[in-house]
């Protein structure tokens, strides 16, 4: 059985933002997550949605991050949380080096082929009870799953959907490469 390691919310403030190896950390009600390098596939759907989301949004209301943007979910010291968004939708604001400290409009999961699925749901959870419509891209199903509140819908490659949170329509036929 692997150990887990647990810090404090201040001592995990305290880590490198990322290893040498690329690997970055996230915090789970005070368990350390250590997460690799993401694949090609992975890469180049975060810039799609990111580059889609950044063309379609008013950037006077609304800021598009990308790269495993942080946000802290709980500053309970002992049960923090900290997590990081493929891409994120936050309020427009000064930006600054820090973690974001009010939850995202919008948190985007591309989800990889060896993602825990209790990690990813724990995570989704985490968001959504913070306000946060969150959406879960299944690159080789080819299906979005939109979490807004208690609701869930899921959508198909080339639906579209109206994002409450955006208030926009999204097209996901701009989310997924060949």
């Amino acid at each position: 059985m692997a150990t887990k390691t647990t810090l404090s919310l201040q001592e995990f403030l305290r880590l490198p933002r990322e290893q040498p190896d690329g690997a970055h950390y996230e915090l789970d009600e005070g368990e350390l997550i250590r997460l690799s390098p993401a694949g090609r596939t992975h890469a180049a759907i975060v810039i799609r949605i990111a580059s889609y989301l950044d063309a379609l949004l008013d950037p006077t209301q609304f800021t598009v991050l990308g790269g495993e943007a942080g946000v802290i979910l709980s500053d309970v010291d002992d049960r923090g949380i900290v997590r990081g968004a493929d891409v994120a939708v936050e309020r427009a604001s000064e930006l600054d080096e820090g973690y974001a400290r009010e939850p995202f409009v919008v948190a985007v999961e591309v989800v990889s082929k060896g993602q825990d699925p209790e990690d990813l749901e724990r995570k989704k959870n985490q968001y959504v009870r913070a306000g946060t419509e969150t959406w879960l891209v299944y690159p080789r199903a080819g299906t979005i799953h939109v979490c807004n509140g208690s609701q869930l819908a899921v959508r198909r490659r080339g639906d579209r959907f109206h994002s409450i949170a955006l208030n926009c329509e999204i097209d996901t036929g701009k989310f997924f490469v060949r």
